[in-house]
């Protein structure tokens, strides 16, 4: 079975996820993002501050679609937006690992609709891609491992 992500939102935002225990979070289909540290590659040191980029989710057009528009258009901060990410464990689905964005901005809102005309793609749904950027984040494991970075202060 794949990994499944559910994307919950503050500021009063719901998704139409009606799966049971993610009621109004938006089902996770595709997630990219990278932090990354510059390195000298003939020093072998780093060479500057890490560099997070933009968080980018695809997701179902859903009942938080229209809010993602307006906070683009806006310029609106989102004060958080969370990813829970649920694996098959011993049968069972379980939460193992979650990333909680802060300050948010939606930096893009992109619309996705292959050829549903072609066989292979008739399965497919009306999608979007967010690119979300974020003054903070906290990244946990639920075996107890966490990290916040926050890319505006300087590492220690």
């Amino acid at each position: 079975m794949a990994l499944e992500g559910a994307l919950y939102y503050s500021d009063g935002i719901k998704g139409a996820n009606t799966k049971g225990g993610r009621e109004g979070s938006s089902a996770v289909i595709e997630f990219h993002h990278q932090v990354y540290s510059p390195i000298d590659t003939q020093m072998g040191r780093v060479s500057g501050a890490r560099v997070h980029g933009a968080v980018e989710v695809i997701k179902e057009i859903d009942t938080a679609s229209v809010n993602m528009y307006k906070a683009c258009c806006t310029g609106e901060t989102l004060d958080e937006l969370k990813i829970e990410w649920y694996r098959i464990v011993d049968g069972r689905e379980t939460l193992y690992f979650t990333h909680t964005l802060m300050n948010v901005k939606v930096a893009a809102v992109e619309q996705i609709l292959p050829n549903t005309k072609e066989p292979s793609k008739e399965q497919y749904v009306h999608l979007e891609r967010l690119k979300l950027l974020y003054e903070k984040i906290n990244w946990r494991h639920e075996e107890g491992y966490e990290f916040e970075d926050a890319w505006a202060e300087v590492a220690a």
